[in-house]
């Protein structure tokens, strides 16, 4: 009771049924004891327990609206329904939403935000003009795109992004994209789904990986393709940054060879395999 910092996490996202109508009382219960310290909540947002939109849950954090700096909003809510709970959250450092957002809400983040993730979703409207100066803060990015392309845009509107985690759906463009140069990204994450491969889409990463130079790039995963050998080493060369890790999945083998030629380019050099199943 006398420690505000036990009280700093909440998740009330996986409750059972039986406890959703007490939800509201535990809430307020829980966050009270936190005494002001900055708060990290994950929420589950059913109407069962509140009500066919987001005003109920918006009054019970109102209190405690200038201590939220992370928040998680589960996908059982309509995309209109994010407003109200995304309004007015001074100190948010960290937002990770199951849907897009409207570009109204999302153009209204505050500047503190540098956390970003999209669990499952088009980013659709989110890179218009309206909202670039929240990509501009951001620095950690964690989202879905159905267009290869969308991504370098992305690299282009984030100059402060150090973390990047892409998952390309498909791929309907031609692959031979403009020149792009990012000096600060140093993480980068990128997931093919494969399952568009039996339609005959091609692999879009080749294509990415000539347009790109990274010259900070310290961490390379790739998941879900064949590994682009030719154009990787291009893409070092180029760079010129002091990577050190290569993570690859289960379909990104590297043959001993290009091991090798690799290492001959960047000796210190650690080529991993992913434990994930992505």
């Amino acid at each position: 009771m006398g420690t505000p910092s036990l009280w700093c996490r909440l998740n009330a996202s996986s409750l059972p049924i039986k406890s959703l109508k007490k939800v509201p009382f535990c809430l307020d219960l829980w966050l009270k004891r936190s005494r002001g310290c900055l708060l990290s909540l994950k929420l589950i947002t059913s109407s069962y327990f509140l009500g066919p939109d987001s005003t109920e849950l918006r009054s019970l954090l109102q209190p405690y609206i200038n201590q939220i700096s992370s928040l998680h909003i589960s996908n059982y809510m309509p995309c209109d329904h994010y407003e109200p709970l995304l309004k007015d959250l001074p100190a948010l450092q960290e937002l990770i939403v199951g849907r897009s957002l409207p570009k109204q809400c999302f153009s209204r983040l505050p500047p503190t935000l540098r956390n970003f993730k999209l669990i499952y979703g088009p980013l659709g409207d989110l890179l218009s003009p309206s909202c670039e100066p929240v990509w501009a803060n951001l620095t950690n990015v964690d989202i879905y795109t159905y267009h290869p392309s969308e991504f370098l845009h992305l690299l282009q509107i984030c100059p402060n992004l150090c973390s990047l985690v892409i998952h390309v759906e498909s791929d309907d463009e031609t692959g031979i994209f403009e020149p792009l140069v990012h000096i600060k990204i140093q993480s980068l994450r990128i997931i093919i789904d494969q399952s568009s491969s039996y339609i005959g889409i091609s692999n879009p990463l080749p294509g990415l990986l000539n347009a790109l130079s990274l010259p900070s790039l310290r961490t390379l995963e790739v998941c879900g393709v064949p590994w682009p050998h030719k154009e990787f080493k291009s893409f070092l060369t180029r760079s010129n940054c002091p990577l050190e890790t290569v993570i690859l999945g289960a379909e990104a083998k590297m043959r001993r060879k290009q091991r090798a030629e690799c290492v001959a380019l960047i000796p210190s050099l650690e080529v991993l395999v992913s434990q994930s199943k992505e």
